[in-house]
């Protein structure tokens, strides 16, 4: 993607710096959480 910065940190130098990491997840595994709590609602009644 142009013009796109993705900066790396190491979970061990986030907390030496006393920093928080988050890892996001990657839009295929949240599709994927979409699909579940879809078809959870339609095993449990709800549209």
């Amino acid at each position: 993607m142009p013009g796109r910065t993705v900066i790396q940190w190491d979970k061990d130098d986030c907390e030496e710096l006393g920093i928080l990491k988050v890892d996001l997840p990657r839009l295929g595994m949240l599709s994927g959480l979409e699909r579940v709590f879809d078809a959870r609602a339609r095993a449990q009644g709800a549209s």
